[in-house]
């Protein structure tokens, strides 16, 4: 049987939930803030803004404004295409040696000329012509 002393001692090394509890939620926090700053970051660059743009997404209020900037705005990367297709014209498919043979009807693989069957999946001489 444990005497008085050892039992307080072992309350004193054991963790109390609310700290844990606390941080656990201090940890997953932190990560999700890193995760939200990256992806801010990377939208505002795809966007063809700067990063800097990212970090009104932390201010209340702004970030809300600035969705809705982002949301309703011409991108600088949007300018930029239609100034490249006004020089150069729309951008066209590049045609390749299968776009004009026979389709697999079960698995839409293009089947090369004189084969019978589907080199993918096998499906028998079932296949339609375009």
């Amino acid at each position: 049987m444990l005497s008085g002393a050892s039992t307080d001692f072992l309350i004193a090394i054991t963790y109390d939930h609310d700290t844990v509890s606390l941080i656990l939620a201090s940890v997953l926090l932190t990560v999700f803030v890193v995760v939200f700053c990256i992806a801010c970051f990377r939208i505002s660059r795809k966007a063809g803004f700067s990063a800097f743009i990212s970090s009104f997404m932390f201010i209340p209020g702004v970030n809300i404004l600035i969705l809705i900037l982002l949301g309703f705005f011409k991108w600088p990367a949007e300018k930029e295409l239609a100034a490249y297709r006004k020089k150069y014209g729309p951008l066209e498919k590049k045609k390749d040696e299968y776009d004009n043979l026979p389709v697999c009807v079960k698995c839409q693989t293009p089947i090369p000329p004189g084969v019978k069957n589907c080199v993918s999946c096998g499906w028998p001489e079932k296949y339609k012509e375009f």
